[in-house]
């Protein structure tokens, strides 16, 4: 989301237009023009000979990359994570980054079949949803921890839940996560706790999207 919101950015104040690839994950989640070079009627070469711009560092801003020539293509290298690259175009990437309807529907669905089974009701004046997301995976890895990347322990999710608890008086979390087996494990003692199974990553981030409140671990939704 961080490469195609820069992407957007950089080509509106550039006056170009922003080609995606044809397997871009994202066009099949959000309301993106999915503009490929096969759409367009060129060959899967026609860019190789494009100008790259690559990012010095991840995680900050780098002038350089907003400073190309305006109305001359480029292809661009990196993360593209800091605010800085799209705040002016904030109100458009807003409405991009809409999910696509089928997804929005399955979310909403979703959402209710596990209030309708949880003992809650949505007419309850005292009604509260917390998504917690759990990111595991390669975050528990030697190499990304070596790096310096880490996952929060378990008491982490406990204090963040007991915040919530302690300031509503009914709290049902929902919980999303890439490691299913350590998420059971962590919230067995918890009655209130939903755990979100069979989503795809995306479909788990619209199912978050519904909800009052979150509880964020690490990674690019963190």
């Amino acid at each position: 989301m961080f490469q195609y919101a820069f992407l957007y950015s950089v080509s509106k104040s550039k006056g170009l237009y922003p080609l995606i690839s044809e397997n871009f994950e994202l066009g099949d989640v959000f309301k993106i023009n999915k503009t490929t070079l096969k759409q367009m009627g060129e060959e899967s070469g026609a860019c190789d000979n494009t100008p790259i711009y690559s990012e010095k560092w991840a995680c900050s801003f780098d002038d350089q990359l907003i400073n190309v020539p305006i109305f001359q293509g480029a292809k661009f290298n990196g993360y593209f994570q800091s605010w800085k690259y799209w705040i002016q175009h904030e109100n458009g990437l807003r409405q991009t980054f809409k999910f696509q309807d089928k997804i929005t529907e399955r979310a909403r669905k979703q959402l209710a079949d596990i209030i309708g089974t949880s003992g809650f009701t949505c007419c309850s004046k005292y009604f509260t949803l917390v998504g917690v997301q759990v990111r595991r995976g390669d975050y528990t890895s030697k190499p990304v921890n070596d790096y310096g990347q880490i996952t929060p322990n378990a008491s982490y999710y406990e204090n963040a839940m007991d915040y919530f608890e302690n300031l509503y008086p009914n709290v049902l979390f929902i919980v999303a996560s890439n490691d299913l087996m350590w998420t059971k494990d962590a919230f067995k003692n918890k009655t209130n706790v939903h755990i979100s199974l069979g989503n795809s990553g995306m479909e788990d981030m619209a199912l978050l999207s519904l909800i009052n409140h979150t509880i964020i671990s690490v990674g690019t939704f963190g």
